[in-house]
């Protein structure tokens, strides 16, 4: 890797480091848009947002139109695509420290937006299409999920053998449309809940959204149903994201 590579990857994570210049590439992922477009979700000034938008133009992952009254701002994904190779050189390594403890993990390229996929995780009406896949029913009235960090959710699925499972977690991190960390468990009544983390990430054709899940003291066997359970979910969840 040149020297002018590196260079660029500094400038690339250098821009990403801040929380607000990555909400901001997510909404951008959207489509185009104009500095106070960009700066309604933030409790800031736009000459605040105008310096955010200035280190993300340096790092080249934001271009600006030459359009004279608007100036809207646009994603320029090719800094990412050169972060995520020098990251994919490392994958041997973070699978197998994965793969050294209990766990699964799930990547999925999607065409829908970070937005749209992060509103598939934390609506309560859309994550009740998938959650249990196509043929399993969360009803409203067993629904209690409003993500606030801090906060508790829980529901309850209806098989199609007329059988129930309660569900219940925490929430524990919400960064809108980059990530999203929670707990869940079949067993309320106990003590032990698994961790999810949920990440998302724009791509030039949408976003790359990667879950894993603790899985501890499962067996190998509950570890492969637990994995298969989820990638069902997944196939409905993404339908639903790219349909939004």
């Amino acid at each position: 890797m040149t020297t002018a590579t590196l260079d660029s990857l500094s400038r690339t994570f250098g821009a990403l480091a801040d929380p607000t210049r990555r909400a901001i590439l997510a909404r951008l992922a959207s489509g185009s848009a104009t500095v106070g477009e960009l700066a309604t979700p933030f409790d800031m000034s736009l000459a605040a947002v105008s310096k955010h938008l200035k280190v993300l133009e340096t790092a080249g992952l934001v271009t600006r139109s030459r359009n004279a009254q608007y100036r809207p701002r646009t994603l320029d994904a090719q800094p990412l695509a050169q972060a995520s190779g020098w990251i994919e050189d490392y994958r041997t390594f973070w699978t197998k420290r994965f793969d050294a403890v209990d766990g699964i993990q799930i990547d999925r390229e999607l065409t829908a937006p970070p937005s749209a996929v992060f509103a598939a995780w934390t609506e309560a009406t859309q994550f009740a299409q998938w959650f249990g896949g196509d043929q399993v029913d969360v009803p409203a009235d067993t629904l209690d999920y409003n993500p606030i960090v801090g906060g508790s959710w829980s529901a309850t699925m209806a098989l199609p053998d007329g059988t129930t499972i309660d569900w219940a977690g925490d929430f524990l991190q919400i960064t809108p449309y980059e990530r999203f960390v929670f707990t869940l468990t079949d067993n309320p009544a106990g003590p032990q809940r698994a961790e999810v983390v949920v990440e998302l990430t724009p791509t030039q054709t949408g976003t790359r959204m990667r879950m894993t899940q603790e899985t501890p003291d499962f067996t190998e066997e509950m570890r492969e149903r637990t994995l298969a359970g989820w990638q069902t979910f997944m196939d409905v969840l993404g339908r639903i994201a790219e349909e939004t």
